[in-house]
């Protein structure tokens, strides 16, 4: 059984386990990339500019959170610092995690033998 951290949403565990199971390694979770911001991916690969974020709460009121014109404003700064940001919902997740793993290795460039070893 894999070990997951105790980090996170229900989607951000279920993307966790999706990439432990893919043998996609070398990501950092909560990864504060802006200086003077609290901002946070919930998972990156630094080395590579690109990040995940798991969105939760679209059937809330509103949306939820993540569809705030704080949100645009987090990820729009981190487009325009270089980052690469792939969003998912928790339902994506859980539907079709292939699909979410897919985009995120081609996002990533991986090769098989990248695939395996650790990116740093």
């Amino acid at each position: 059984m894999l070990k997951l951290t105790k980090l996170g949403s229900d989607g951000e565990r279920a993307f966790e386990t999706a990439l432990k199971s893919n043998k996609i390694i070398g990501w950092i979770r909560e990864f504060k990339f802006h200086n003077k911001r609290l901002w946070m991916f919930d998972f990156c690969w630094r080395c590579r500019k690109v990040s995940v974020e798991i969105d939760g709460g679209q059937y809330k009121k509103n949306g939820g959170r993540h569809n705030t014109d704080d949100d645009r404003e987090k990820i729009n700064t981190a487009i325009s610092m270089g980052w690469r940001v792939l969003r998912f919902s928790t339902q994506q997740v859980d539907k079709n995690p292939g699909g979410c793993i897919d985009l995120l290795i081609k996002t990533l460039n991986l090769t098989k033998k990248e695939r395996k070893e650790e990116i740093k």
